[in-house]
């Protein structure tokens, strides 16, 4: 299963390596907080579990660490921002900063990117609104991984969408990939040596693998190998439909609104460059802010209380990062052994020390 590391000394050892990738002291800071505040929210397949990701596109050039993400479109509400594929959380993190800003100013903001990478958890920045006292919306597309209803090949991505608004105790927070998992959850499980609990995906027979090691092969294929089923799952009778039809609405929320690349036509040859979506809206534009944050937190304490299965609590979404959070920050952030020597192999190639991190 992994063990537990305290958070700081991740967080350090994480910016260390993004230092000496050449990445500014401020970015690099940037990048770790990002990363791990992933891990501390529990969500382990976005958190340190990319580093090698993104040490593959770096030394690749599919990320360019000295590049500026350029606003080439603009209103008082509205942007549209070209990443010059530079670091995802750099990006998206300027990008949602921008939305707020104009949120600030016009009570709404809405940034759509294209030439980004991988930005990790879409909540992150959904809830950087939030913290903010407003509602915030973050969606991204990705490599082509989700299978249309009825189709034999991956055509979008896992393309997932995260809404955040101020609530007590803690903010809501729903981020969810519109494929059933997303395909950082197949490769902590199958690093863990555990098998796919559910019907996730398909392998090259169209048929549904719950062999994480294989899948996590298929799908890291160039063209991809299989695909991952739509929220739903395969045809139509458990819903799949809509999982493809949430999958398509965010498509045309990031690579549409912003011109950028197909999910379809990212993953292999040249085509590069991952395209977000980003809004943040004032409450005051509904009333006040209080009274609607109030009137949120009284309905979900509601179904809280609701009546449970024997032996089960009913959580509202947001509810498990938060006692994540909590529970990480005290005791460790987990990682699994295999990330560990990721980690160790990234660090021993660009020379820094790591053994204290440990």
């Amino acid at each position: 299963m992994g063990k537990r590391y305290d958070y700081q000394a991740i967080k350090q050892w994480v910016k260390r390596i993004y230092d000496a990738y050449g990445f500014s002291e401020n970015d690099s800071a940037i990048i770790a907080r990002s990363i791990t505040a992933t891990d501390l929210y529990g969500i382990e397949s976005h958190g340190v579990q990319r580093l090698a990701m993104y040490d593959r596109k770096i030394n690749a050039g599919d990320i360019k660490v000295d590049a500026v993400p350029e606003v080439i479109c603009e209103t008082p509400v509205s942007a549209v921002l070209d990443g010059h594929k530079g670091m995802g959380q750099l990006v998206a993190g300027k990008a949602m900063r921008l939305a707020i800003e104009k949120a600030e100013q016009s009570g709404v903001g809405i940034v759509s990117v294209r030439h980004s990478n991988h930005y990790g958890m879409a909540g992150y920045y959904a809830k950087m609104a939030s913290d903010k006292g407003m509602v915030g919306i973050s969606a991204t597309n990705s490599n082509p991984f989700l299978i249309p209803t009825y189709a034999t090949q991956p055509f979008l991505g896992s393309n997932p969408l995260a809404f955040s608004m101020p609530a007590q105790p803690h903010s809501f927070l729903f981020d969810a990939a519109t494929t059933v998992v997303s395909l950082g959850k197949i490769e902590v499980y199958a690093k863990r040596g555990k098998t796919v609990p559910g019907a996730w995906a398909v392998d090259e027979s169209n048929e549904i693998s719950k062999d994480a090691k294989k899948l996590r092969k298929n799908l890291s294929a160039a063209p991809k190998i299989g695909g991952m089923l739509p929220v739903g799952g395969k045809g139509e009778k458990n819903g799949g439909y809509k999982g493809f039809g949430n999958a398509l609405i965010v498509e045309i929320l990031t690579s549409i609104l912003s011109q950028g690349h197909l999910s379809a036509d990212l993953g292999s040859g040249t085509v590069k460059g991952i395209s977000h979506f980003f809004t943040a809206i004032d409450l005051h534009l509904f009333g006040d802010p209080g009274e609607i944050s109030e009137s949120l937190s009284v309905m979900l304490e509601r179904i809280r209380n609701l009546p449970a299965e024997t032996g089960e609590k009913i959580y509202i979404h947001g509810d498990k990062e938060a006692a994540a959070f909590e529970d990480r920050l005290k005791n460790g952030i987990l990682i699994d052994s295999e990330t560990v020597k990721e980690m160790a192999e990234i660090s021993e190639q660009l020379h820094i020390p790591y053994q204290m991190y440990l």
